[in-house]
């Protein structure tokens, strides 16, 4: 009070003094009062807020023990099911293993049974095909023996054709000797068929055969013949090939030939031979075709009439007349090592208007060089063919094996040809 009475820079009376006090004290009073109140409704207030909050703790205490009671009560019954669910499958494995186990030993008794049966059919393959081999055996050993047997005969009719030749060729000198040279006999029998055939066709020379065209009569005749027959052995026909051949004793005398092959077996052809593949050819002779494995088969004296087709393949001088690339490559490659046979019966390069004389042995080439650039530039002219492309695109596509001992006798320095001998009549006995 001292202080606040301090705070007045204007003196004051006793009374005033008194007005002072009184109001300072009745101000402290109501302050007193007002600060009592307040602490006692503050008091009040927390003492509802700390009831507040206890509660809220008690409340959070007993929903957290609830929970925990519900999450242990959810567990076991977890852990029950659980329990349960593991003992339901172990019981069901154990039925499901129940049910199985005598099935699996019915099967284990099954495949036993099986397994004794295939051991039992095993055994009797192995027997058979023992046999088989046995029989197979049997075979093969006999048809070696009936190979060695046709090699012996033909061995011998090889020998005695060969003696019969030495013996023809005796006559044929003695001949000589008599008559002059060859020539002069073939020209000999050349006029004699001059003579036979009179003088409206004493000429032997040109490219058609002399004779009177054929009547209509002869031509209806023959051509109603289609009607009714099939011609099989035409309908084989299969091949055609174009080579350039050689007479066997001179390789100066160069043929075109046309082939027409018919496949008797995968290991031999046989071919009609012609001078063109135009309308109405010369069929001037013949030729057979043989694979390696057939061609090693024969008797020396036999392989010596055979000519090898290596270089004639791969050199392209062997063609086949529109043959389709992909076929005629495959063919190729077949008759690259195949090995022929070829007997020429008409001398059209001589000009011959007929098949005159014996048939006449022809061969192959073998090396560049030997063939003659007119008769292949002839050649290609009527095919319409290019030798050297066709070579050019066997290089890397056709090889041939190694050429067999016996082929080409004419390489060796030994030349053979037929030629026309006299033999005595063998009548008929018994």
């Amino acid at each position: 009070m001292k202080r606040l009475l301090k705070n007045f820079r204007t003196p004051i009376t006793g009374k005033q003094k008194r007005s002072v006090y009184f109001a300072a004290l009745s101000g402290l009073f109501v302050a007193q009062v007002t600060n009592t109140k307040s602490e006692d409704e503050g008091k009040k207030k927390q003492h509802v807020m700390m009831d507040s909050a206890k509660e809220a703790l008690d409340k959070a205490k007993h929903f957290i023990g609830a929970k925990k009671e519900s999450a242990q009560a959810q567990l076991e019954s977890g852990k029950q099911k659980g329990a349960d669910t593991v003992a339901s499958m172990a019981a069901g494995a154990q039925t499901t293993a129940d049910s199985i186990t005598p099935r699996l030993k019915e099967g284990v008794e099954t495949v036993k049974e099986k397994s004794k049966d295939a051991a039992k059919k095993l055994e009797n393959v192995a027997s058979d095909t023992s046999q088989q081999h046995a029989r197979e055996a049997q075979v093969h050993a006999k048809a070696s023996e009936r190979q060695q047997q046709m090699k012996d005969d033909i061995g011998k009719a090889q020998q005695q054709r060969y003696e019969q030749q030495h013996t023809a060729d005796g006559r044929w000198e003695k001949e000589e000797d008599t008559l002059g040279s060859r020539r002069e006999l073939r020209s000999r029998l050349y006029g004699a068929v001059n003579d036979e055939l009179g003088p409206a066709n004493a000429s032997l020379k040109g490219q058609n055969p002399p004779g009177d065209s054929a009547s209509l009569k002869k031509r209806i005749l023959e051509g109603s013949s289609t009607l009714i027959q099939s011609f099989p052995a035409t309908k084989d026909i299969t091949l055609q090939l174009c080579d350039i051949m050689w007479y066997g004793h001179d390789v100066n005398r160069q043929v075109e030939t046309h082939l027409y092959c018919s496949r008797m077996n995968d290991d031999f052809h046989q071919c009609v031979m012609y001078d063109e593949n135009g309308n109405k050819p010369r069929m001037i002779g013949m030729k057979y075709i043989i694979s390696e494995k057939l061609f090693s088969m024969l008797p020396d004296e036999e392989k010596r009439l055979w000519h090898s087709h290596k270089y004639d393949v791969e050199s392209g001088i062997l063609a086949i007349p529109r043959g389709l690339p992909m076929a005629e490559n495959s063919l190729l490659k077949d008759l690259v090592n195949t090995y022929g046979k070829t007997f020429l019966t008409w001398q059209v390069d001589a000009g011959d208007s007929l098949p005159l004389g014996v048939p006449q042995l022809m061969m192959a080439f073998t090396d560049d060089g030997q063939v003659n650039a007119n008769v292949l530039q002839k050649r290609d002219s009527h095919l319409s063919v290019d030798t050297v492309e066709r070579r050019r695109q066997r290089l890397n596509t056709v090889h041939g094996h190694d050429i067999l001992d016996g082929a080409n006798a004419w390489e060796t320095g030994e030349v053979f040809q037929i030629s026309l001998a006299k033999l005595p009549v063998t009548t008929v006995t018994g």
